[in-house]
């Protein structure tokens, strides 16, 4: 595989602490789903796997990982993350993965739902900063008329609207504004 020649640049600390954010966010949260949390666990931190190879495209590279990993039954979600899934929510979504026989319609919704919502709500830096905080965030970043803020404005628009017709509870209380504690290595 390619990962020994990638550039140690795209996934540096903070993106490290974000996935590994987005990860303990998914395995806490994952019952509300009626999800595995370990597996979800696994999704989670290895959302944003493809940064390996650079920004663009990390998705589609994320999920060929998964792929030869043996995940392919949750590459979908990791290909799909970026995206505005209110468009996604479609017989696209659930057609073009219809080689993934494991997961029912409401299962496959139910896991790229969670990766979104965890991934709207640990900011850059691995921080539980909750919808508004990451938003605000992208915002200062890429700027409050790009794409990446509009994508994730709609998301979190859809993601109350699916927990609400799901019958799911509302996301994750912020433990606190600074990082999660971790255990010292």
């Amino acid at each position: 595989m390619e990962i020994a020649t990638a550039s140690k640049e795209h996934i540096n600390k903070y993106k490290t602490a974000h996935m590994i954010g987005v990860a303990e966010y998914m395995r806490e949260r994952a019952n509300d789903y009626g999800l595995n949390p370990d597996e979800m666990y696994v999704v989670g931190l290895l959302h944003d796997i493809g940064y390996l190879k650079g920004h663009s495209g990390h998705e589609q590279y994320g999920a060929m990982l998964l792929d030869k990993m043996g995940m392919l039954k949750y590459s979908f979600a990791v290909e799909l993350h970026g995206n505005k899934l209110r468009e996604l929510f479609t017989d696209y979504m659930f057609n073009k993965f219809e080689h993934i026989g494991s997961f029912d319609r409401k299962t496959k919704g139910h896991i790229l739902t969670l990766l979104v919502e965890a991934d709207s709500s640990i900011d850059a830096r691995g921080f539980r900063v909750g919808f508004e905080n990451r938003l605000k965030d992208i915002g200062e970043r890429y700027g409050y008329d790009s794409i990446a803020y509009e994508t994730v404005s709609d998301n979190i628009a859809f993601i109350k609207e699916y927990q609400q017709s799901w019958g799911i509870g509302k996301p994750i209380k912020l433990y606190h504004k600074e990082k999660i504690p971790r255990e010292k290595e």
